[in-house]
């Protein structure tokens, strides 16, 4: 969105100081180009008579694929309208007990944990026209996603799934009849019904993959109860209720309210959230999927104060991290990377970046998270004194790093890191642009350095998914080439055989107890390379009217727009 993020930030200051009133921003903001102006009529009201069977969620997106083979995860709003799965997570709760069957009607477990049976439920259509759903689509979805056993994610294509590693696993689905198999796998599983319950776990119709081709992540073919109906050169997209639905969700959950559910994309980068902000306001949307975080203060204050709004806060199970290449020169030795983690001041960057509302983090696995927290996590002291003398002791009294933003917008937050380094003799230059944009960089990950960036972490009750994209596996290709789609996620080029063991290990575990143990030896392992410094655990909020009661997914701040209604 080619617009003036100032501009947009001095309107939305006079209107909530009440310089100007809510039609005389709206009137203004669609001359900037801010919004549509299509919910002029419906800003500042509660939501009810005006539209009951329809729902607009505002979402700011750096890409859209509606497949989940190849989608990022921040698509989940629209994905998980589109798609079911074996089992299914209920919304609003975790543990244990927040998994429930959808798609299967029979399971079981064998006696070492490495194969599930299943039997699915007979009926399930898939939309358009593409007949009933089989074991024969289960064992595509989930071997595709896999990369196993000769399939690929599009025909004639190279690609890797985003979310392979998921099922890194993963041996066969075995094949026992038309509606029946079983998913084997190399090693006992524990997050078996977690992983099924996620993106990972999505069934597609394996023969509109092939009709498709790689054109299936924007049209895509599920069984869930919203099916696909356009999707515009700006990334909005349009779902209608799918009559022929095998109704698997209403056995756990109310009928879903909505015949009609449009996702606006406000865009993505510098600003991005001030739209978002507008959109809201303005009555474009009506209520927001993505999440304010990372420091979008001015845009949480204004939005939380205006009482036309309700706010949703979430604790957040992302971490605010940077990540330090081990293996580029200037941080090979351990002691410059712990000078970098001694320079800086942490309760002034919580501070500055989120004005000490994001709680100190120590390690990945966030409080939101039960299982694997390690309590026992060392608390890591800003001490300039100790810096110098551990850059001095390495040869590097005097140190330029390059620093990499997490997304193409510049943040505030580095050029407080910027100062503190300063004072300990460390240049950092800012790239204001996230290093997988970065085509020369992503071509030769030796010369990144280091990456500021929000880690969303896992998007299940288990902690599995959190760790294993920063397994070698993950991280690099069968031939051994940096894998572009995960290279973000593993910028710090820390992988190693004992890293890869002990995920293994912890997943392989099936006492609940020990699994702890293994998820906190983990997490000392990580320790011990210094290769990460763990800032901040951010909320998030979103903001809908008055008059719905919007549901959030696990975990973070997603809108789970089929379990939303109105009041």
């Amino acid at each position: 969105m080619d617009i003036d993020v100032r501009q947009a930030e001095a309107l939305l200051d006079a209107e909530a100081e009440g310089q100007i009133d809510r039609s005389e921003f709206v009137r203004r903001a669609v001359l900037l180009g801010l919004v549509a102006g299509t919910g002029a009529g419906l800003a500042g009201e509660a939501f009810g008579a005006t539209a009951p069977k329809s729902i607009r969620i505002g979402q700011a997106l750096t890409q859209i694929s509606l497949d989940p083979a190849t989608s990022i995860g921040t698509e989940a709003p629209i994905t998980d309208c589109v798609y079911d799965t074996l089992f299914c997570q209920l919304p609003g709760r975790s543990g244990p007990n927040a998994i429930k069957p959808l798609l299967v009607e029979k399971w079981g477990v064998s006696k070492g944990g490495r194969v599930l049976f299943f039997r699915l439920k007979q009926g399930v259509q898939f939309h358009g026209g593409y007949g009933e759903l089989t074991a024969e689509d289960v064992k595509y979805s989930l071997e595709r996603i896999a990369g196993i056993r000769g399939q690929v994610i599009y025909p004639n294509r190279n690609e890797v799934s985003t979310f392979q590693a998921d099922w890194s696993q993963l041996s066969e689905v075995k094949l026992t009849g038309k509606y029946s198999g079983e998913i084997k796998m190399k090693i006992p599983f524990a997050p078996m019904f977690s992983v099924l319950a996620s993106t990972s776990g999505m069934i597609v119709s394996r023969k509109a993959v092939f009709d498709r081709g790689a054109e299936f992540q924007t049209k895509p073919i599920g069984s869930g109860p919203y099916e696909f109906v356009s999707q515009t050169v700006n990334t909005n997209v349009v779902l209608r209720r799918f009559r022929r639905y095998s109704g698997a969700w209403q056995k756990h959950v109310k009928a879903f309210q909505w015949d009609e559910i449009k996702f606006v994309n406000t865009g993505s980068g510098a600003g991005s959230n001030v739209f978002l902000e507008t959109a809201i306001k303005a009555g474009d949307v009506d209520v927001t999927s993505t999440g304010f975080s990372f420091g979008d203060f001015r845009s949480l204050k204004r939005l939380s104060s205006d009482k036309s709004l309700q706010t949703l806060v979430a604790a957040n199970i992302g971490t605010q991290v940077m990540q330090m290449n081990v293996r580029h020169p200037n941080l090979r030795d351990i002691r410059v990377r712990k000078a970098v983690r001694h320079a800086i001041d942490y309760d002034a960057l919580r501070k500055i970046a989120w004005e000490n509302t994001a709680p100190r983090a120590n390690a990945p696995i966030t409080p939101a998270m039960t299982l694997g927290q390690w309590s026992a996590a060392p608390v890591h002291k800003y001490d300039r004194d100790l810096s110098k003398s551990l850059l001095k002791a390495a040869g590097k009294s005097k140190l330029t790093l390059e620093i990499f933003n997490g997304a193409d917008a510049e943040n505030p937050h580095l050029e407080a890191l910027k100062a503190m380094c300063a004072q300990v003799g460390i240049t950092l230059n800012i790239q204001s642009r996230a290093v997988s944009n970065d085509t020369a960089y992503r071509g030769n990950p030796s010369r990144c350095q280091l990456s500021y960036s929000f880690w969303w972490g896992a998007t299940t009750p288990d902690p599995h998914p959190m760790f294993i994209y920063w397994k070698t596996d993950a991280a690099l290709n069968k031939d051994g080439t940096q894998n572009a789609d995960t290279y973000e996620w593993t910028f710090d080029r820390s992988f190693y055989a004992k890293y890869d063991q002990l995920v293994d290990t912890a997943a392989a575990t099936l006492n609940l107890a020990k699994r702890q143990q293994a998820y906190v030896a983990l997490q000392q392992a990580m320790e011990a390379r210094v290769s990460r410094i763990w800032f901040a655990y951010p909320p998030s909020a979103a903001f809908a009217r008055k008059g719905l009661k919007p549901v959030l997914g696990y975990g973070n701040i997603h809108i789970l727009p089929k379990h939303t209604r109105s009041v």
